[in-house]
Parts: C-alpha cells; structure tokens; sequence
C-alpha cells in the first residue's frame, strides 16, 4: 500500500471543511495504491488533514510493525491511558474513548520525555 498527501494551490476555492471560499485554499490530493481523492481545503484544513493522516499512517506502521491486531490495539491503548491518566490525576472518563491529547502525554512519558502533570 502507498499513501500519498500531495498539495497545491488552488486560487478562490470554497474549502470542504468548513464551506468558507478562501483566496489561498488548496487542493489535497490522498492517493493509496489506485485509489485518490482530491480535496479543496482551506490552510488550516489542508495542514489539518495532512498532520491527521501521517498520524493515522504513523500509528498503523506501528502496530503492523509489532503484529497488533487494530481493534485489540486499540482497546488496549486506551485502557492503558485511561489508568495512566487517572493515575496522574487526569480527568477522564470511565468508559468511552480518551482524548487525541491524552494519548499524546501518554505517550510522550513513554517515550523517555518525562511524566506529563495535569
């Protein structure tokens, strides 16, 4: 599989997003194996989408990487931060999905940068 996060300008276009017709919008184009998609974005979109995408890309590289199966990885993932948090006197919720942010700290005190306080 090959992704692809290409950018251009795209002058008076209205961006997807948020529907505002920006003078400097941009077009996005995602592309993985033979399938693309071309986006009209705003700059705060297209840098956006581009940061979403290397995240997704980055974190399923890793998995792959250590043979997690997506869903367990998943799960997984956020029960660890979910105890990491409230350990650190975060608040979080007790069931549900934990936030991008959260997952971040968490991993950046894993990652040998030091213990995030709230």
């Amino acid at each position: 599989m090959t992704a692809v996060g290409a950018e251009h300008a795209d002058r008076r276009r209205t961006c997807e997003a948020c529907g505002v017709e920006h003078p400097d919008g941009r077009t996005v184009r995602i592309a993985v194996d033979d399938l693309a998609l071309d986006l009209r974005l705003c700059p705060q979109h297209a840098v956006s989408a581009r940061e979403h995408l290397l995240d997704w890309l980055i974190l399923r590289k890793d998995e792959a990487a250590l043979g997690h199966d997506r869903r367990t990885s998943d799960r997984t993932l956020t029960t660890q931060v979910r105890a990491w948090a409230v350990a650190r006197g975060y608040p979080v919720a007790k069931t549900g999905s934990v936030s991008r942010q959260l997952i971040e700290l968490y991993r950046g005190s894993h990652a040998g940068r030091g213990s995030a306080t709230p």
